[in-house]
């Protein structure tokens, strides 16, 4: 889900390029950019949604918390899960929140 859009986006242009290049027809850069925006708009719930998962903890009978996703890996207790924190924000910066703006 994180690459679907980044993989879109360089096939969308692709095609753009052979229409303009090899089929010359008459491609902008505003229709580059409006068939992006789609693109996003179309996987934008698929990044919101992967973005957060690290966020998501569900506690545990031993008062720790772990993973809603992964309940081996324990929250907020340091290695794997503030990893995956610190990665989430990749595509929450590239995809979520240019987005919104």
């Amino acid at each position: 889900a994180i690459l679907s859009y980044p993989c879109g986006a360089c096939t969308v242009c692709a095609f753009l390029a052979f229409g303009k290049y090899v089929l010359r027809k008459d491609v902008t850069l505003n229709d580059a950019i409006n068939i992006n925006g789609l693109l996003l708009s179309a996987v934008y719930m698929a990044l919101a949604s992967v973005s957060l998962r690290p966020f998501k903890c569900l506690a545990n009978p031993d008062s720790s918390a772990s993973l809603s996703a992964d309940r081996s890996v324990l929250c907020w207790q340091g290695g794997d899960h503030q990893l995956m924190v610190a990665l989430s924000f990749l595509p929450m910066l590239g995809g979520v929140l240019t987005y919104l703006t």
